[in-house]
């Protein structure tokens, strides 16, 4: 890819990696009350953490291996909760996805379920449980 890729490069490259090595997620929070939206990019190529975090303008943290005496890389890892910037990097990044797609249409659906105001919303809804349960079909470990 060339140093200055277009808007379209930039986000399908993005899009790229996320499908690789990143996590779209909706997880219920501690209390169970409401729902949680992440999305989660690790690398241990620093260089590729730098640019991406640059690009999307997310902080991103190190994270030190558990056993470091079996030979493992630091890993770098982009997070987000914030529900604004999930919605708007899967705005930018869902016409490239292809293996995360459906987590993003999901996550995508769920965050227009309601209207966020000061942190306070109205009650859950059924159609939040729907995607829930369908987003944990979708992440399932294993033979499905």
């Amino acid at each position: 890819m060339k140093n200055d890729p277009s808007k379209e490069e930039k986000w399908a490259y993005i899009a790229g990696l996320i499908d690789a090595d990143g996590c779209v997620m909706l997880s219920k929070s501690n209390n169970r009350v409401h729902y949680r939206t992440q999305v989660t990019f690790v690398n241990t190529n620093k260089e590729v953490i730098d640019w991406v975090s640059g690009q999307i303008n997310f902080n991103y943290h190190r994270v030190e291996p558990s056993n470091p005496t079996k030979n493992r890389k630091t890993m770098y890892q982009i997070v987000t909760q914030s529900r604004p910037k999930v919605k708007a990097l899967l705005e930018k990044i869902l016409p490239y996805l292809i293996i995360k797609r459906r987590r993003a249409e999901l996550v995508l659906e769920y965050l227009t379920l309601h209207n966020w105001r000061q942190g306070m919303r109205e009650p859950l809804l059924p159609r939040e449980e729907e995607i829930y349960m369908k987003m944990k079909q979708l992440n399932k470990v294993g033979v499905r």
